[in-house]
């Protein structure tokens, strides 16, 4: 439960602790990283990643914040991962064709025909983009349409062209 009064006058503290890893640009493991519900894309798919794949999981803090909700809620399927993967497309629309191919699980994941695989224990699901999720479970009134904009920055698929932390600061200070 949040205290709705200290958000909307900015009276309190966020502190973010642990995304999940802890590695060097020097020595990136291939491993699965971040907790289930934060792992950005290119972990799921086992893409080569950077330093950006860290916006992904602030990305989907900022929304539980706004929301008191979890994004990527993934609980009672046979095959998680591509549960997940079902959900960031429903959100932010359709993979590049190449990080498809590049993705060291294709056959795992995806149809000859670059589909995403069905998962048999999906309970029923409304489809809905990631805009209207968000305006559906937002707690704030007067939320404004261009920091959805602003958030869907964060789910850059391409973590190459994912902003850095900088430039996502410098847009705020806009």
């Amino acid at each position: 439960d949040y205290d709705l009064n200290r958000i909307y006058n900015l009276d309190f503290n966020l502190k973010i602790i642990d995304l999940g890893n802890s590695e060097t640009n020097m020595d990136i493991s291939e491993n699965e990283l971040y907790i289930r519900c934060y792992r950005p894309i290119e972990n799921i798919i086992n893409v080569n990643y950077n330093y950006k794949a860290d916006l992904w999981p602030t990305g989907c803090i900022f929304y539980e914040i706004l929301t008191g909700k979890s994004l990527f809620n993934i609980e009672l399927v046979e095959n998680k991962n591509i549960e997940h993967l079902r959900l960031i497309k429903m959100y932010f629309g359709n993979f590049p064709r190449k990080m498809i191919e590049d993705c060291d699980f294709y056959n795992d994941y995806f149809t000859k025909r670059s589909k995403l695989k069905q998962n048999k224990t999906i309970p029923n699901t409304t489809e809905e983009d990631f805009d209207t999720l968000l305006k559906r479970n937002i707690l704030i009134n007067d939320f404004k349409n261009e920091y959805i904009d602003f958030l869907k920055l964060f789910f850059e698929y391409n973590p190459n062209s994912r902003l850095n932390s900088k430039s996502l600061l410098k847009l705020l200070e806009a």
